[in-house]
């Protein structure tokens, strides 16, 4: 059973990712509401990225609500009726196209999440493979050495008296 600082550990690394996700959310959402800016195509890219980041930090979990989020905030405040939750069925397709986008560039960021953890979990047992060769070919050098020394000592000449045998 793992210990509670290990849980407090694993809990606040999940609060770190859900947060990351809201927060990088509310950044461009935020941002693009700020006039002094004029940025018109600003939020989809911005959108892409807080997905990317909530995806790589937290994981698939994050990486979803990020998703959900982005899509909910640009479907809310970029298509046209703005500012509304009513349907928008002429803006239907770039609705669908950023949200199948925001779910590929999730896909990617997870994996390469999942691939760079695998590397360093191969990393780290090569690394102690690496070790536990060293001290076995150290155990065979001694063992070596000890045997010429042991063979060595057996090879000495015998003395010419009959009572010796070799």
């Amino acid at each position: 059973m793992p210990s509670p600082l290990l849980q407090s550990a694993a809990s606040a690394k999940i609060i770190r990712g859900y947060g990351v996700a809201v927060l990088s959310v509310m950044f461009p959402q935020l941002i693009t509401h700020w006039q002094a800016l004029h940025l018109e195509y600003a939020p989809v890219s911005l959108f892409f990225c807080a997905v990317m980041v909530s995806g790589w930090f937290g994981g698939v979990g994050p990486g979803s609500l990020a998703i959900i989020l982005s899509s909910v905030a640009f479907y809310y405040s970029f298509l046209s009726p703005v500012d509304s939750f009513g349907a928008k069925p002429g803006q239907l397709a770039r609705f669908m196209v950023f949200l199948l986008s925001a779910a590929l560039i999730g896909s990617l960021s997870v994996a390469q999440r999942k691939a760079t953890e695998s590397l360093r979990r191969t990393r780290d047992d090569l690394r102690d493979t690496v070790q536990k060769l060293m001290q076995a070919n150290d155990m065979l050098t001694r063992s070596e050495a000890y045997r010429r020394l042991i063979s060595g000592a057996a090879s000495l000449p015998c003395s010419d008296t009959p009572a010796m045998t070799c």
